[in-house]
């Protein structure tokens, strides 16, 4: 982030609080939409263009966007089980390439909670058939690739792309039920 973005965010930081108190009814705890909110607001200076309007108004539409694609998510976790990707895109006006990994992602050594993490996520793959560790790494990009649709995913496996979406379903479903036993 330039200078001046940083100093949008530092300049307009209570529109968060402002707007994350709208949707406190909405099952998400209060604090992690402040930060939902915070992130809506990092995304509102990184795309903001001074030649079409006032910062406060797009930062307002990127934080409710923020909230309402999580609220949205969980959703939509809740109803189907299917883990949803830190690498699919978000923006409010779609002038940035940008994931919620380029926002968050922290490129220095691996803490020793990142390097579990992965090891219980390796250990949790063994869990699914090669089939259905195949179908994860193309949809979600596990191998460092880019996120595949499940038409895409289905094409691969020889499937159409319903087939595909229950081969995933099953295999996080799998995985949730393995990551559970270990924790």
């Amino acid at each position: 982030m330039t200078t001046e973005q940083k100093k949008l965010c530092e300049d307009n930081i209570r529109l968060t609080t402002f707007f994350a108190a709208g949707y406190k009814n909405s099952g998400i705890e209060f604090d992690e939409l402040k930060s939902l909110a915070s992130l809506g607001l990092v995304n509102a200076a990184i795309t903001y263009d001074s030649t079409k309007g006032e910062f406060s108004t797009h930062a307002g539409t990127c934080i409710k966007s923020m909230i309402n694609r999580s609220i949205a998510s969980l959703r939509y976790k809740k109803r189907t089980g299917i883990v949803v990707s830190l690498e699919a895109p978000f923006n409010c006006r779609n002038e940035a390439n940008m994931c919620l990994l380029d926002v968050v992602a922290d490129n220095t050594e691996p803490t020793e909670l990142t390097v579990e993490m992965q090891e219980l996520a390796a250990a949790a793959m063994e869990y699914v058939t090669e089939r259905e560790r195949c179908a994860l790494t193309l949809r979600f990009g596990l191998d460092g690739g880019d996120p595949k649709t499940l038409s895409v995913v289905g094409e691969h496996l020889g499937v159409g792309r319903e087939q595909a979406r229950k081969i995933i379903k099953k295999a996080c479903e799998k995985l949730r039920t393995s990551l559970e036993v270990a924790v």
